[in-house]
């Protein structure tokens, strides 16, 4: 059970590739770490960096064909290839000056009829004749096999490497913390669920609290682990059940609440599932919701709100204000309510500086054109917002 892995941290992988593209390297890199950590989110924020066009290529779900497709005319046979690999080749055309990233994840997991294929396309760079124009950059990421150093207790379903590949590729381990995982990706905004997190609040504040430990557990023994990739399954699970109008915390449904305790176990482990959900427990109580505050009327919240809000503990009240935030995203009409805002604001100096630090970072940091935007220009225009929000950036950044 840890709270860390090794490799190198997602910053120093992004920042050391980055260097390769900027220098017109041909190495290939080829990126290893555990399932979740942020591995595809990397390269994909590496070609918006960099405004390249992305195309991606999952190799476990390839079967024989799929990279290179033989189509029979009658006096000859013409090969049409996999709409990523053809994607990536038309945009190298259309836009010589510039890159192209083609990202081939799992890549150790394909069976053997195809590893020929892609060992031709990352080698050779070509595929039946057909060659990869040069601004066409291959990166390939892959879960660790034991023989990895740093990773020998992996169990990934993982496929010998041809040697010739493995000597003419730079494997580069990605590890992480759970802090430096929960600011580069489980913080992330959800890219289908505008408003919410990668990463549920009610997990990412387990973790911190009281779940370290079980932030990554590699046990052969068991059927389900803690993991990254887990806590983003069972992320998807809680929003689910938002979406369809349940409170996690106070779920009055039996069978619902019965599907939900085993769909926890399912996703993390029993051993995790019962710390998640004794966690969950202990924290039960008075809640807040979005609506509260947005069907109160006047400037300012009643006392009583106010002192519920008060008597919370301060990862509940970060829950609160986050949910309260997404609901303005989600509805971005109501960010010219000057009355609405005001209750939002609130709430949000009645919030201790390090829980509210992360949401003040996201807003000063956001498009001029997104709803969190909209939400910081709309949340500017009080005095009161504008200077505890300094203060906030200020005492988090000399701690």
């Amino acid at each position: 059970m840890a709270d860390r892995v090794p490799g190198l941290t997602y910053r120093a992988v992004f920042k050391g590739i980055n260097l390769l593209l900027q220098e017109d390297s041909n190495i290939v890199t080829d990126i290893v770490g555990h399932g979740g950590i942020g591995k595809s989110q990397l390269v994909r924020e590496l070609a918006a960096a960099n405004d390249f066009p992305f195309f991606e290529i999952t190799c476990s779900l390839l079967q024989p064909g799929d990279l290179t497709m033989p189509v029979p005319k009658e006096d000859r046979i013409d090969y049409y290839l996999n709409p990523q690999v053809q994607g990536a080749v038309d945009a190298a055309e259309a836009n010589p000056d510039k890159k192209v990233i083609l990202f081939l994840d799992e890549f150790n997991r394909p069976i053997a009829m195809v590893q020929g294929e892609l060992m031709n396309l990352v080698l050779q760079r070509n595929l039946m004749g057909i060659d990869l124009p040069d601004n066409v950059v291959i990166i390939t990421a892959e879960n660790p096999s034991s023989d990895v150093e740093g990773f020998e207790g992996s169990s990934y379903a993982t496929n010998a490497r041809d040697m010739a590949i493995n000597d003419r590729t730079m494997r580069i381990r990605m590890g992480t913390t759970l802090d430096q995982w929960l600011e580069s990706f489980a913080q992330a905004d959800h890219p289908k669920r505008p408003g919410r997190s990668m990463i549920h609040p009610l997990i990412r504040d387990f973790l911190q609290a009281e779940g370290r430990q079980y932030f990554i557990v590699i046990d052969e023994t068991r059927d389900k682990n803690p993991t990254p990739r887990a806590y983003e399954r069972l992320s998807e699970l809680f929003y689910n059940y938002e979406g369809a109008g349940y409170d996690l915390l106070d779920l009055a449904d039996d069978d619902l609440l019965a599907f939900l305790v085993e769909g926890i176990d399912g996703c993390i482990g029993e051993e995790a599932g019962q710390v998640f959900l004794s966690y969950l427990q202990t924290h039960q109580g008075d809640f807040i919701k979005a609506s509260e505050v947005v069907e109160a009327k006047g400037p300012h919240l009643d006392a009583s709100i106010l002192d519920r809000y008060q008597a919370m503990q301060a990862i509940r009240k970060k829950r609160v204000i986050e949910d309260l935030t997404a609901y303005l995203l989600d509805h971005e009409d109501l960010l010219t309510d000057q009355d609405l805002l005001s209750r939002y604001l609130d709430l949000f100096l009645a919030t201790e500086a390090d829980e509210v630090y992360s949401l003040v970072k996201r807003l000063n940091e956001a498009e001029a054109d997104s709803a969190l935007g909209g939400l910081n220009q709309a949340l500017s225009n009080f005095d009161a917002y504008v200077d505890r929000a300094f203060e906030i950036t200020m005492a988090v950044s000399k701690k």
